[in-house]
């Protein structure tokens, strides 16, 4: 029997592992972090936890942006009555996104990740910067 059959045999095994269970799957379980660390940072092992990671990856960012977008859609939302000349003079999108941003910190990264290029990510960023945050 291998390590990983045993590990499986444990897992399945019902009531009969409890006692190995519990400690395993616990949420501070450092045992299986480190082993999944092992497992994603090893040469050998990186590319097919990779793989196996993209769609419970993608699935897990998908349900924490739609959760984020969903807690800030309040802050979003107005009626036409709400929109009146003093409103649009005084109107100042970096607060409303501001709000908006402290909420939605994963949908935040995705989106910095599809549009900012990893040179101008290491610069520093200036009163210039087309993408400057100001929270």
């Amino acid at each position: 029997m291998s390590a990983v059959d045993l590990l499986l045999q444990v897992l399945d095994g019902g009531d009969e592992f409890e006692g190995y269970q519990q400690p395993l799957l616990s949420s501070n379980s450092v045992a299986l972090v480190l082993l999944l660390n092992k497992l994603v940072d090893s040469e050998r092992f990186s590319s097919v936890m990779h793989e196996w990671m993209k769609p419970h990856a993608l699935n897990l960012i998908c349900k924490m942006v739609d959760q984020e977008i969903e807690s800030s859609k309040p802050d979003l939302k107005m009626s036409t009555a709400e929109v009146t000349p003093e409103f649009i003079e005084q109107w100042d999108i970096t607060k409303l996104m501001g709000a908006v941003a402290q909420k939605t910190s994963t949908w935040s990264a995705v989106l910095e990740a599809a549009t900012e290029s990893r040179s101008s990510k290491n610069q520093s960023a200036t009163l210039k910067s087309r993408n400057r945050v100001t929270v």
